[in-house]
């Protein structure tokens, strides 16, 4: 799991490498998804190829998937007219403290005026991690190679639709040589998967709103190409709302509901922390065919570029929607340190500790807001 979302969301939202691990082969949660939307406000007003400029972009991380470690991008931003959103070409590369690696390159487009955006990606990965088969957990390696390629048009004010079509390639295997381990739930999986996609943005800030909503919703269809009629679907919903109550204070609240087949492969099941961001535990160990969880974050400006957040959530996972208390709600909160990269960007480079229900701690460091 840990593959796919790095490679998806580092590529495919502009920052590079985040995506090396995408909802098909991976879990892990760098934060960088914020570099091209941080350079988009303040680029400058000339349009086309020839105007456009190189940015070099070092991002440090830290999850309880891979560890600690450092992302680094190459991107070049352009603005295809005034009124589209910063468009971007780059590569990257992440490595990791446990050994995890990955590269991608990645082509991200704006044009008139934001009624079409494409994002293409490609990229490789090689990680290690924690992988929860029951009630334990294993060291696996998963390596794999990611396509994607997403078209949005913008079918009303605020709203875009679309669609994603992915390819991936990639193996599991033990990184331990213990005996007498049990069944890995997959060992090889060549796929493609073809997702609907529907977004509604009123957000009055990408990276730390303090009013608006936002709505993602995604139906994926995915095929084995390895294995004779294996298929399976996907539907994720994450709706997220934004709300200030002074200069200084505010609130963001999000609810995400997941249901996925049961013939889905462990990495596109619904994960809790993989699929809605959810701290306090690690994604793989919460993989299940339906979730419902959530979150709700204080915000409290202590001075125009220091902050700090209060959070907590609540999580539900099971077979079915009807089976998700079994086993009990997954509760976690924490607290959290942000400070604004430059007085020009609002991205936050931003510092977590979350502790859950069992007396876990989990420290996070990343780029952006969780949500």
């Amino acid at each position: 799991m840990v593959l796919c979302n790095s490679l998806r969301r580092f590529c495919c939202s502009g920052a590079l490498i985040a995506a090396l691990l995408s909802p098909a082969l991976g879990l892990a949660d760098t934060g960088t998804e914020v570099l091209t939307d941080q350079i988009s406000k303040a680029n400058a007003e000339d349009t086309g190829f020839k105007n456009g400029s190189v940015v070099v972009a070092p991002i440090p991380f830290r999850n309880e998937l891979v560890g600690a470690g450092l992302a680094l991008g190459l991107g070049y931003l352009l603005k295809t007219d005034e009124d589209s959103d910063t468009s971007m070409i780059g590569i990257g590369a992440l490595r990791s403290e446990n050994g995890s690696e990955a590269v991608a390159a990645t082509a991200s487009f704006a044009f008139l005026e934001n009624t079409w955006k494409l994002n293409l990606t490609a990229g490789q990965a090689d990680m290690f991690y924690d992988l929860y088969i029951g009630n334990l957990k294993f060291p696996v390696n998963q390596d794999g190679t990611l396509v994607n390629a997403e078209l949005l048009h913008q079918a009303w004010q605020n709203t875009h639709v679309g669609g994603r079509l992915r390819y991936l390639d990639t193996t599991l295997a033990y990184n331990t040589a213990l005996p007498a381990l049990p069944v890995l739930p997959l060992v090889t999986a060549e796929l493609v998967s073809l997702s609907a996609l529907l977004r509604w943005d009123t957000r009055n800030d990408t990276f730390s709103a303090t009013s608006g909503h936002y709505l993602d919703v995604e139906a994926m269809h995915g095929e084995l190409l390895n294995q004779n009629n294996h298929n399976y679907q996907k539907l994720t919903a994450r709706f997220t709302t934004y709300r200030a109550f002074s200069p200084r204070n505010s609130v963001a609240l999000r609810a995400t509901a997941c249901m996925a087949s049961s013939s889905a492969p462990f990495f596109d099941k619904c994960s809790l922390g993989g699929t809605d961001s959810f701290r306090g535990y690690n994604p793989t160990r919460f993989l299940n065919s339906r979730l419902l969880s959530f979150q709700g974050e204080f915000r409290h400006n202590f001075t125009d570029r220091l902050s700090g957040v209060a959070f907590a959530g609540i999580g539900f996972s099971g077979p079915s929607f009807e089976r998700l208390d079994n086993g009990g709600g997954q509760i976690a909160g924490g607290l959290g340190g942000r400070y604004q990269l430059s007085k020009k960007f609002k991205a936050m480079f931003s510092v977590d500790v979350a502790r859950n229900e069992a007396g876990e701690n989990t420290l996070y460091v990343y780029v952006g807001q969780r949500f």
